[in-house]
């Protein structure tokens, strides 16, 4: 049950190496948008409402214009700053994850699991 779950996710990741050219050819600003603060901040928003319901036990007042305001100024300050926040570490870890994939590829030889002149495997993690 696990495996396909995770192959999914895996899909749906949009820092893989293997979709970083498209997803990047769409601008920072898009990206920053649609993962950032759609996906990310939206979300976190909405959670974050959920939890002062639930911590209040304030529960009647979900259908009301007080919560809806509430509601709003979620969807206008937190969504936004954590979406930008959210959406700038995925860009980050979406350029380093490429960055290091394009060195492997460019580095590895035509032969799997083949060795530097040094004697160590070259998927190994450098020694710091």
């Amino acid at each position: 049950m696990a495996a396909p779950l995770t192959s999914v996710l895996r899909r749906l990741d949009p820092t893989r190496p293997e979709q970083w050219d498209d997803v990047r050819a769409g601008g920072r600003l898009r990206f920053l948008l649609l993962y950032g603060v759609l996906g990310c901040g939206v979300v976190a928003a909405l959670a974050l409402d959920l939890f002062v319901l639930t911590r209040q036990h304030d529960w009647d007042i979900f259908f009301s214009a007080r919560h809806v305001a509430r509601l709003e100024l979620a969807m206008l300050v937190v969504a936004p700053t954590i979406g930008a926040l959210c959406g700038h570490a995925l860009l980050r870890i979406g350029d380093r994850r490429y960055r290091r994939e394009c060195l492997k590829r460019a580095f590895r030889p035509a032969g799997e699991g083949a060795t530097s002149p040094h004697g160590t495997g070259l998927d190994a993690e450098p020694s710091t």
